[in-house]
């Protein structure tokens, strides 16, 4: 009766489930990860009789846990690959739908996209999303060479919250 919402199977049962499968179980998964990663910290790994050496988390433990997941993700890609999950008839190619929009946290991407050149646009998303990734190794090794990264930073938070913040804003005035 919880997860079905009622007597019967309808559409807040679907939604039920959704909520279950998209914010408790990821949570659960983090929980547990981070007990896993606790309590090897803390406790180690299994003695092993013959080897009484000790084994770091990095870069032993935590390449071993990389390669099981990338193998882990191939297959989980094949199989998805090999048996595509079907829900209810598949759409038509031709037939366009005539109320395309991303929600909103994708606005301000989208309507960059629409308003730069195609390959250029693209090209930028990437590289932003690029460099927002390896900044922190950019950022400190700058401040390892004297710069004051506090106002540089700074500048570039503000002017990025501002284009970010215009685009949004211009998408959802369109």
């Amino acid at each position: 009766m919880l997860l079905r919402g009622g007597e019967e199977v309808t559409e807040l049962t679907l939604l039920r489930l959704y909520d279950l499968h998209t914010k408790l179980l990821p949570l659960l998964i983090v929980l547990l990860i981070g007990a896993h990663v606790i309590a090897i910290r803390t406790l180690g790994f299994a003695r092993i009789t013959k080897h009484q050496k000790t084994h770091p988390f990095f870069p032993e433990h935590g390449l071993k846990m990389l390669a099981i997941t990338i193998m882990l993700l191939i297959v989980i890609v094949n199989m998805a690959a090999i048996f595509p999950p079907v829900v209810g008839n598949p759409a038509n190619p031709l037939e366009v739908a005539s109320d395309v929009s991303p929600p909103w946290y994708f606005s301000a991407i989208y309507r960059w996209i629409i308003i730069a050149p195609r390959e250029a646009g693209l090209f930028s998303v990437f590289a932003f999303f690029t460099i927002f990734t390896i900044y922190p190794y950019i950022d400190r090794g700058f401040s390892d060479r004297g710069a004051n990264m506090l106002r540089i930073n700074l500048a570039i938070g503000v002017i990025v919250a501002i284009f970010f913040s215009v685009m949004t804003i211009w998408e959802a005035l369109v």
